[in-house]
Formats: structure tokens, sequence, C-alpha cells
């Protein structure tokens, strides 16, 4: 995907892939994922901290998160599938 994504943009630009209503589809291959970004305004992205673990590569990010899954001693309930924090 970031490679698609590359042909068409520079690196440090944000890009969305769409995912609209279902009523808005426009479904011509359905191998096809929609690369989009405004022209005159810029995307708001949220904090990095909120989208993954900065600092930390996917090796590291699948065995942080093997570990949660098997560990139930520390902070995440993940019973509800979700990871969420217990308390």
């Amino acid at each position: 995907m970031c490679f698609v994504k590359d042909l068409f943009w520079h690196e440090e630009e944000c890009v969305m892939q769409l995912h609209p209503p279902r009523s808005e589809y426009v479904n011509n291959n359905r191998y096809c994922l929609h690369l989009w970004r405004p022209t005159c305004q810029e995307i708001p992205t949220p904090p990095s901290g909120l989208v993954g673990i900065v600092g930390i590569g996917p090796a590291e990010a699948a065995r942080l998160a093997a570990q949660i899954r098997v560990d139930d001693t520390g902070p995440w309930d993940v019973s509800s599938g979700r990871g969420a924090i217990k308390g």
C-alpha cells in the first residue's frame, strides 16, 4: 500500500484510504482500495501515540501484542477483543 501511495504522492503527504458508507460505494473492482487527499486543506491526523507505539518496529509491536494476549496480569483487558485498559 505504501509503495502505491508513494507512486502518486510525496512521502510526507498525508493520504487517506476511504471506507465510505455502503450506500456510497463505487465498486468497479473488488481488489481496489481508494486513496485520496484534499487539495486545498490539511487532513487532520490523531497524535502518533494513538495510532501505535512510537519508536518500535513491526516485529517488536507483534511481540508486545502477543505478550498482551497471553498475559492477563497486566493493565490490559483483552476479554472484549478490544485491548481496553482495565479499571
